[in-house]
């Protein structure tokens, strides 16, 4: 469960990306050496919007909010 209000990731490419809820610390990417936010992941380029957009992580909107 999570705070009912949009939570706001970036802008790419004229698309706003966004939860639907904020959980961005509550979303985490892990492997063998590290576990990490997908904001950290986001800011150390480990993972784009797109990407989390193709991978149904995060949802988008044409132009802003």
């Amino acid at each position: 469960m999570c705070a009912e209000a949009v939570e706001i990731l970036g802008v790419s490419e004229g698309y706003s990306y966004y939860l639907p809820c904020i959980k961005s610390g509550k979303i985490m990417f892990v492997s063998s050496q590290e576990k990490i936010t997908l904001i950290v992941a986001l800011n150390n380029k480990i993972i784009t919007l797109e990407e989390l957009y193709e991978l149904k992580i995060v949802e988008r909107q044409l132009g802003g909010f």
